[in-house]
């Protein structure tokens, strides 16, 4: 519903009001950095998320690639 909302809003009178919020191989190199020196107790449910981030090391970076590449425009 909230981005239906925001469909007839002309994008370039926006503002981004989180800055980094939405880039998410930001929150991919914090997710590294904490790794390497924590220590947590292993799950089904947390091998499942460790897993489904190694096998996907590049779908972080899609969004950015593609704003990078001008094929996504903000």
């Amino acid at each position: 519903m909230f981005h239906r909302l925001l469909t007839d809003l002309p994008p370039e009178q926006l503002a981004d009001t989180l800055e980094g919020f939405h880039i998410t191989p930001g929150y991919l190199t914090h997710y590294h950095q904490v790794m390497e020196r924590m220590q947590f107790q292993s799950s089904p449910e947390v091998n499942y998320c460790l897993q489904f981030i190694q096998d996907r090391p590049n779908l972080p970076f899609i969004l950015e690639n593609a704003k990078a590449q001008g094929i996504l425009r903000l």
